[in-house]
């Protein structure tokens, strides 16, 4: 459904978008009164529409900011985003045993947050407008070859990040014997070491360009997952240290992503957000699933073959990326720029 938000937030509802996005994934606080799974899916449910409301409308105000810094503003926007995905799992747990059960308490942030929003003024579209088909389809139609490139680089890459978290656990098992790791260290180094690249990423990306900075996380992020695998034993010290690089190297090329369709599509950046994440994550989702079947076919190693075996994604992932011509956001905003007589003419 990230499609139709991000699309309702290019016709000037993003405030509103935004709003209801943080309503709906707050509904999670309420998964420690569940007591069953029918329940449990419903309150899932309300999370998920809220993610998919809330990315479209957040990175659409992100990429407004600076029309000429595009890469900076939203690779800092994710960086906080990573920021609070590192530590949700530590801060949860502990609220959780304080408060004899329950995370009621996360509301309290959640309502000023709202309360912010509400009152702060947003670069919106001046005017709102009636639902267009044609206008949906049109930053499509008029850039969907570099676009469709890089959302094949942003399903295959994606779809090793989720395998590696859904399977870090099992690794650092295999890997560590610290039990800080296994219980949601490693998760936060993964997490924060993104949280850390993304701002001088971003600047990268507005020096250098969306391809060239593209190109480099990937490489390296397939040559440090490999230097991960092989290693038979790590010290704590040393695991997270390469959790912190390859994190940064590997979480860095999601937003990287829609920074750079953000250039391709300027006229619809919520849109294009919604296709670069929403319409990608729905099938990346597949990716655990896959790490999951592909554990059970080996006897020994299961969790490390398994990920080497996900890591030729990122080969394709590159692919994808060295296919797409570099002038291809330059002609995209040429296609998208109507005829306008300067101001004073016509």
């Amino acid at each position: 459904m990230q499609l139709g938000f991000g699309y309702f937030c290019d016709r000037g509802h993003r405030k509103f978008v935004l709003m209801l996005g943080i309503i709906l994934a707050s509904s999670i606080i309420w998964i420690t009164f569940t007591s069953s799974i029918f329940s449990a899916f419903w309150v899932l449910l309300l999370l998920m529409l809220g993610s998919g409301s809330f990315h479209p409308a957040g990175m659409g105000y992100a990429g407004s900011l600076s029309q000429g810094h595009k890469g900076k503003t939203i690779l800092l926007f994710a960086s906080g985003g990573a920021l609070g995905l590192g530590v949700s799992q530590l801060v949860f747990t502990k609220l959780f045993y304080t408060f004899n059960g329950n995370a009621l308490v996360l509301f309290i942030p959640v309502l000023l947050v709202l309360t912010l929003i509400f009152f702060h003024k947003f670069p919106d579209p001046a005017t709102t407008r009636p639902p267009s088909k044609q206008e949906l389809l049109a930053p499509f139609m008029k850039s969907w070859k570099p676009l469709s490139l890089l959302y094949m680089a942003q399903i295959t890459n994606c779809s090793v990040a989720m395998a590696f978290l859904f399977l870090l656990p099992d690794l650092m098992i295999s890997k560590t014997s610290s039990n800080w790791l296994v219980m949601g260290g490693a998760h936060l180094c993964f997490i924060l070491g993104s949280a850390m690249a993304l701002p001088p990423a971003g600047y990268l990306c507005d020096k250098f360009g969306q391809k060239k900075v593209l190109t480099v996380a990937l490489c390296g992020s397939f040559f440090l997952l490999y230097l991960l695998l092989s290693i038979q034993t790590l010290s704590p010290m040393y695991a997270a240290l390469l959790l912190l690089c390859f994190g940064g190297f590997l979480q860095s090329i999601n937003p990287i992503v829609v920074s750079w369709g953000h250039k391709m599509v300027p006229d619809s950046p919520s849109t294009v957000s919604a296709l670069l994440m929403g319409f990608a994550w729905c099938f990346t989702n597949f990716g655990p699933t896959c790490a999951g079947y592909l554990c059970k076919t080996f006897h020994e190693e299961a969790v490390v073959h398994t990920l080497s075996w996900m890591g030729v994604l990122l080969l394709f992932s590159l692919l994808f990326v060295v296919l797409i011509p570099s002038q291809a956001t330059a002609e995209v905003k040429e296609e998208l720029t109507p005829d306008i007589a300067p101001e004073g003419e016509g």
